[in-house]
């Protein structure tokens, strides 16, 4: 293990048992509202099991869930209730959930990258965003491991198909995982038709089987500015003061902005960034992992607003963006200047007055949630470095050597990083 995972190993799990021995205050000092009973998110689902044994129904409305929220899942979520499991069983599936999250987030790290690029990565870890995901046991840090596991496997000899029926699990369980499966496109045009037609096949068969499930549970899902992020926080703002359109229409105006400015750019930035020698350079694993983490980001923004849980996705993202701001090169270091922000900007952080007084004053001026701006600024450069990525050629499929993973990477970074 290279020094950037020692020290984004080290400094995450610093930070847990600080949070484990500090209780609650700890979690609100990182800008994270508590909730106890713990692990909230996951609760809701491990309560619906204990409806089921008991033969009553918890879909979508669920009478055992202590704050009396509805099940926002699709129904395979009941599944584990046939194996006795229930709400007794969070606080254990919680830690496992999260141990899955970490360990996969930290394997995302280039195995030999140096400290400087484990610093950035461990803040990234370390943000109110994550620990938000973390501290509830969303199931998004469930879909996460899935995904960076699925990306990890890919450029192995038969890694594509687990690499696809893992998307597809996950997709399975939350739907928008789906938008990660960019990443298949980079292989071989074979082995892209075989495997990520086969996982958007079945995934399109599924939601066409459960359909009425899927109206369900979009009309039970809660859209909310706080603690969220998506393109109708800043279309419905924009709408207020120019009504002459409505909020869906500016929603649309500036996603297809952003996606035509995307296209116009994208072989002046693929040049730029050298993206086509990628592959001679043992970049596909980061870049990979950077379509997977774009591509969520991308398409839950652009479709709906989403809580904050969703932002673990980038992460993945980090690694490549690294990689691209060497040089000083201005689009992915302000591309990864946003994520960052996106991630550290919570609406409130009420244990740090001075802190918590600017993100409130900032609201009251604008109505609009500080992370809104980077949220905004992330979409925009996600958008155009994919368009970037895709303009050039595929990488070749192949598999990594134990004598060369991820060549030296970290080392150049941290390098670039610290020289700037």
């Amino acid at each position: 293990m290279g020094p950037g995972r020692i020290v984004t190993a080290g400094l995450v799990c610093s930070l847990l048992v600080v949070l484990a021995i500090g209780g609650h205050q700890a979690w609100g000092r990182l800008g994270v509202p508590y909730l106890r009973p713990g692990f909230a998110d996951l609760r809701a689902i491990t309560s619906g099991w204990d409806c089921f044994e008991r033969h009553v129904s918890s879909w979508p409305v669920n009478p055992c869930d202590p704050w009396g929220r509805t099940w926002d899942h699709p129904r395979i979520w009941v599944a584990p209730s046939l194996l006795g499991l229930g709400e007794d069983d969070t606080y254990t599936l919680g830690v496992l959930a999260s141990l899955a999250f970490f360990i996969a987030a930290i394997c995302v790290v280039p195995r030999r990258s140096a400290a400087a690029v484990g610093l950035v990565y461990a803040a990234a870890l370390c943000s109110p965003a994550v620990l938000l995901a973390v501290e509830r046991g969303n199931p998004d840090i469930i879909t996460f491991a899935l995904v960076a596991t699925a990306v990890l496997l890919a450029r192995r000899p038969t890694g594509p198909i687990w690499a696809a029926a893992l998307v597809l699990f996950a997709a399975l369980l939350k739907f928008y995982p789906i938008f990660s499966l960019g990443f298949l496109a980079r292989q071989s045009r074979r082995v892209a038709l075989i495997s990520g037609a086969a996982a958007l096949s079945l995934f399109g068969l599924y939601l066409l089987v459960t359909l009425g499930d899927v109206r369900t549970i979009h009309s039970y899902v809660v859209e909310v500015d706080w603690y969220s992020y998506g393109i109708h926080i800043v279309g419905s703002r924009i709408a207020n003061t120019a009504p002459w359109l409505p909020t869906r229409a500016w929603d649309l105006l500036i996603v297809v902005a952003v996606v035509a400015a995307a296209l116009a750019s994208r072989k002046r930035l693929a040049r730029a960034l050298s993206i086509s020698d990628l592959a001679a350079r043992d970049g596909e694993r980061n870049v990979d992992l950077f379509v997977a983490g774009a591509g969520v980001y991308l398409g839950t923004f652009a479709l709906a607003r989403n809580f904050d849980y969703r932002l673990v996705f980038l992460v993945l993202t980090i690694p490549q963006l690294l990689e691209w701001s060497r040089g000083r090169k201005l689009i992915p270091l302000l591309t990864l200047v946003a994520v960052l922000g996106s991630l550290w900007l919570p609406p409130r952080w009420e244990s740090v007055p001075v802190i918590d007084w600017g993100l409130t004053h900032w609201i009251q001026v604008t109505s609009l949630p500080a992370a809104s701006v980077p949220q905004l600024l992330t979409f925009v450069g996600l958008a155009a470095l994919l368009a970037a990525v895709f303009s050039a050629r595929a990488a070749p499929a192949r598999a990594v050597t134990a004598a060369d993973p991820e060549r030296g990477h970290g080392q150049i970074v941290a390098d670039s990083v610290l020289s700037n």
